[in-house]
């Protein structure tokens, strides 16, 4: 490590008075050019003329608009739908030796949660085709639940309500509006 030794004034300058240029009340920092004005502060862009607020969000950086929470939260539910329904299907596997009905079911279930995790990821993107898809896969699962419900399995409770929200979430009028503005 080296030793820099601080700026000596220019010769002829009198001790303890700032550099010519430099007005009086602003320290010099090491490693500024004597003379020169304060360099810009950090998160202010190049080229900008200062004091310029921050463009809006969603504007003139990628032209796409910015993700909703109500698009987030289905997507997360999505998710965790579309693993339950995997994790159903790897079980109804296990046990496809009891009858063909199973690996049937087992087939049904794997391609639903693949679908469902699908339909969240392309819902971050903000695409269309995947809300179309989430409403629809969202609308078969809570049909089945209330199915299930009413012959007296009460865990089809859980699969309604996540169901239940993803399409309460995909059909908000933000949501729409912001899957109308995406796909222009």
């Amino acid at each position: 490590m080296s030793y820099n030794p601080p700026p000596q004034p220019p010769q002829g300058q009198p001790q303890g008075q700032p550099p010519q240029g430099q007005p009086q009340g602003q320290p010099q920092w090491q490693g500024q050019p004597q003379g020169q004005p304060p360099q810009q502060w950090q998160g202010q862009p190049q080229g900008q003329p200062p004091n310029m607020p921050p463009p809006p969000a969603g504007y003139g950086y990628g032209g796409r608009p910015q993700v909703p929470a109500q698009v987030t939260t289905a997507s997360v539910l999505l998710f965790i739908m579309g693993g339950l329904a995997i994790l159903g299907g790897l079980l109804l596997f296990a046990i496809s030796s009891l009858g063909a009905i199973f690996a049937v079911f087992a087939v049904l279930y794997l391609v639903a949660g693949g679908v469902a995790i699908w339909s969240g990821v392309a819902l971050r993107q903000l695409k269309e085709r995947a809300r179309e898809v989430a409403l629809g896969l969202s609308g078969l699962v809570a049909i089945l639940s209330l199915i299930s419900i009413f012959k007296g399995g009460f865990l089809g409770i859980v699969d309604l309500i996540m169901a239940g929200v993803v399409i309460y979430m995909l059909v908000q009028k933000p949501v729409v509006e912001t899957f109308n503005r995406a796909r222009r």
